[in-house]
Order: C-alpha cells, then sequence, then structure tokens
C-alpha cells in the first residue's frame, strides 16, 4: 500500500522532520484449515437411515433426516477466516477502510444522499457504519493475504493458455504500452478464482 506521509517539523533553518509509516506482508499460519473445512462439509451430507447401520422405522426416519445443504462458499471463508492465524498491521486495515468509505461516500452522492443520510438507512450511526467498514476491510485483506497462502501451499499455477482466454472471453485487449502488468493483473484474478474452486471441491 502507499506509504502514509506526515510532516513533523518544518521551520526556517532546521532539518525538515518527516514521519513515514508502511505497512509488512503478515505473517500467515494455515493451521488446520482444511480439516475445518472438511468437517464443514461432511456436515452438510443427507443423513440417511442406510447410512446410519441400524434399522429406523419410517415415521422415525422421517424425523430424523436431515435436510440436505450445499455449502457455500461464504461458508467456507468463514471456517477458513476462523481457522487461519493471520494479525494484519493497523494502519494497513485503516488506509482499506478510508478507501471503501471513499468509494461509499461517492456512490450515496450520485444517488443524492449524504453519508449520513445512507447510515440512517440501515440503522446506523456514522461511527457504526465506520465500524462496519473496518471490519470488512480486515476480513478483506485478510483473505486476499489466505488466498495468496494457500495457493501457493497447494502449486495452483495459472497457464498461458488460461490467461488468454480470459483475455478472449472478456473481449478486452492488451495494452500495447504495458501488457506485462495487465497480464499479471488477469492471472491474479484468475488464481484466485481458482483457489476459491479449489476450496469448494
Amino acid at each position: 500500500i502507499q506509504p502514509r506521509i506526515q510532516l513533523q517539523k518544518a521551520a526556517p533553518d532546521n532539518d525538515l522532520v518527516v514521519k513515514i509509516t508502511t505497512a509488512e506482508k503478515p505473517e500467515i499460519k494455515l493451521g488446520k484449515y482444511k480439516e475445518a473445512v472438511a468437517k464443514l462439509k461432511d456436515e452438510s451430507k443427507i443423513w440417511t437411515p442406510e447410512k446410519s447401520g441400524k434399522v429406523i422405522k419410517p415415521e422415525d426416519a422421517a424425523a430424523n433426516q436431515k435436510k440436505e445443504k450445499k455449502v457455500g462458499l461464504d461458508e467456507v471463508l468463514q471456517v477458513v477466516l476462523k481457522e487461519v492465524d493471520i494479525t494484519l498491521p493497523a494502519f494497513m486495515i485503516d488506509e482499506q477502510a478510508n478507501k471503501e468509505l471513499t468509494q461509499l461516500i461517492d456512490q450515496t452522492k450520485q444517488v443524492g444522499m449524504t453519508i449520513e443520510q445512507y447510515a440512517q438507512s440501515k440503522g446506523l450511526s456514522t461511527n457504526q457504519l465506520r465500524a462496519q467498514k473496518r471490519i470488512e476491510a480486515e476480513n478483506t485483506l485478510k483473505l486476499e493475504f489466505i488466498l495468496e497462502a494457500i495457493a501457493d501451499e497447494d502449486k495452483i499455477v495459472v497457464e498461458d493458455n488460461e490467461i488468454e482466454e480470459f483475455f478472449k472471453a472478456s473481449k478486452e485487449k492488451l495494452n500495447k504500452e504495458n501488457p506485462t502488468r495487465q497480464k499479471y493483473f488477469a492471472a491474479s484474478l484468475i488464481r484466485r478464482r481458482k483457489t476459491l474452486q479449489h476450496l469448494l471441491e
């Protein structure tokens, strides 16, 4: 992220004193997230009398049978967030939260609302909205780092033909001035999508 630069002292005939704050990439301990995700998927499977190994009366089977529940991506990601050990620098979270709030303010302006009115429409105070956005920003950043770590651990790679297919499907042309950067961005999106699919499988 962009460093935060703060002027501390600017006096005639004195050195300028500047404070620069930045953030390092956090350490990630993936732990036993795979076991937790597998457990979530197992719990979602349909219960049947045959699986229980017992003779069950029809009326009892109807009472005991669990409804089929397909595990969604949100549920999987919540389990991953809970299991993986990662601590983000507060500065990084603040910057992401401010970025998201700025975008939200711009969006509310376009529909003729203030940020205060938007917060009220959600039943929140402005401070509560800011706190909510900070939590969302923290989880967004955590997932970005976690998905990258999972992709590294499980050796999820992106082939050249996948990048080519991406540009064909999106009908977006490569920028002649900086094609490498554009391909890198496309590859990162494809890799993240493959990692999410990998978690669901």
